[in-house]
């Protein structure tokens, strides 16, 4: 009985062994340089997370927005988390939006930004 006991344990001790290469994804993509373009530049692997905070007095609210790439179209995921007790007990209700999908083949989603940076650089 011990005999199979330790060929048991032998047995899952081997199968438990992982030869799989844990290296972490390290994305070369620099929104920083690539603002314009930054879609084409994204792999699959990229996830760019947009995150406001907006607080007013007793009212708060936080929007995440998560940009992904899937077939060369953009996917958009939006969470919007907010305080529905305005008595700051942080009372938090999250509502995920439904995923909206771009095709983005005239990087019209990437003018928005540089739109808007170039105008706070012109204040």
């Amino acid at each position: 009985m011990k005999f199979f006991l330790a060929i048991l344990l032998c047995i899952l001790f081997i199968n438990c062994k992982s030869n799989h290469n844990n290296k972490l994804y390290a994305s070369e993509l620099k929104l920083t340089e690539n603002l314009a373009d930054f879609t084409s530049k994204m792999t699959e692997k990229d996830t760019i997370k947009i995150a406001v905070k907006l607080d007013m007095e007793w009212w708060t609210r936080r929007d995440e927005i998560l940009i992904t790439k899937k077939s060369n179209e953009i996917q958009l995921q939006t969470t919007i988390k907010e305080d529905t007790s305005f008595t700051m007990k942080n009372h938090i209700r999250t509502t995920k939006l439904a995923e909206k999908t771009i095709a983005n083949s005239d990087y019209s989603f990437e003018k928005h930004f540089t739109q808007k940076i170039n105008e706070q650089k012109g204040m």
